[in-house]
C-alpha cells in the first residue's frame, strides 16, 4: 500500500503523531511518505510558517489565546451561517501544489495529523477531485478551531470521553474513532519504577507528577501556580516539568521553582 501522511510543523505534536505513523505502516511492509505541503511551494515557505506560529505561541501567549478564542467564535458563526473561513481559503496556494503532487503520486490512502493540511484535501474535493480514502487525526484533546472544515472518511481522535467535541462541531459519529493518539514504538518499552528513578535520577521514595506543555511548554507556569497548594501539602509528591523545546520557558521555571 502507498500512504501519504500529511503534518505541519506548528508544533512538535502533528509531525510526531505522523511520525509514529509512518513508522508502523513501514514495519508493516507498506511504502508511507510523510510529508508537509507547505514545502511544496518550498521549504522555506514550510519553515516560515511552522516558525512564525511557534514565535507567537511562545512569545505572545496572550495573543494566541485570543486568535483561539476568535476562532472558536468563528467556528459557531459558521454553524449558523455556512461559509468558509479565513483559514480555509489561505490554503488555496498550498492546495494547488497538492493536486499536483496528488495527480502524480497516485496514493492508496491520505492520512493527515494537521487540520490545514485537511481544509487542502477538503478544498481539492470540494473543487472535483477524486481522493482516496482520508484519515484525519487529531492531536489534540478537543476539537479545535476549524476541525469541522475538514471533509475525511474518519476521524481519530484521543480518546472516548472527547468524542462530543468532535460531534459537537458537526462531525458525524460514526466517523469518529477514539483510537488515541499514535506515539513512537519506545514508549512500548517499558521500565519497573525503581530503574526508570535510577536512570533519571529521582528518589524512588517519593511521588511523581509529570506536567507537560507539549512541544512548546505552553501554558505551564499557570499550571505550576495551580500545583503549588496541593505540593506543599503533599511534601512526598514531586513535581517533574517538561518544557519541550522551549529552552527560555524551562530557564524561567528552573529560575523560580527549583529548590536544593
Amino acid at each position: 500500500m502507498e500512504a501519504l501522511i500529511l503534518s505541519c510543523s506548528t508544533g512538535g505534536g502533528h509531525n510526531a503523531a505522523a511520525k509514529a505513523v509512518q513508522a508502523c505502516l513501514s514495519r508493516k511492509g507498506h511504502h508511507a511518505i510523510l510529508l508537509d505541503p507547505y514545502s511544496l511551494q518550498g521549504q522555506e515557505v514550510a519553515d516560515k510558517v511552522g516558525s512564525t506560529y511557534i514565535e507567537v505561541v511562545r512569545r505572545v501567549p496572550r495573543l494566541f489565546g485570543v486568535v483561539y478564542k476568535a476562532g472558536e467564535w468563528y467556528t459557531k458563526l459558521q454553524e449558523r451561517f455556512p461559509h468558509h473561513s479565513p483559514v480555509y481559503l489561505f490554503q488555496r496556494k498550498s492546495a494547488r501544489k497538492l493536486r499536483d503532487y496528488l495527480q502524480k503520486s497516485q496514493p492508496d490512502i491520505i492520512i493527515t495529523t494537521h487540520v490545514f493540511a485537511g481544509e487542502m484535501l477538503t478544498m481539492l474535493q470540494n473543487q472535483g477531485m477524486k481522493l482516496p480514502p482520508v484519515v484525519y487525526i487529531a492531536t489534540d484533546y478537543t476539537s479545535i478551531p476549524f476541525t469541522q472544515e475538514v471533509s475525511a472518511d474518519c476521524y481519530v481522535v484521543g480518546h472516548r470521553d472527547i468524542m462530543k467535541s468532535f460531534e459537537a462541531a458537526g462531525l458525524p459519529r460514526w466517523k469518529i474513532l477514539p483510537y488515541g493518539i499514535p506515539v513512537s514504538e519506545a514508549f512500548q518499552n517499558r521500565r519497573s519504577r525503581p530503574d526508570a528513578c535510577k536512570a533519571l535520577g529521582l528518589d524512588p521514595s517519593l511521588r511523581h507528577v509529570l506536567l507537560s506543555g507539549g512541544s512548546m511548554g505552553f501554558g505551564l507556569d499557570g499550571m505550576i501556580q495551580l500545583l503549588l497548594p496541593v505540593l506543599n501539602r503533599h511534601p512526598e509528591v514531586q513535581l517533574l516539568v517538561l518544557a519541550g523545546s522551549n529552552a527560555g520557558m524551562r530557564a524561567r521555571i528552573d529560575a523560580k521553582y527549583t529548590t536544593g
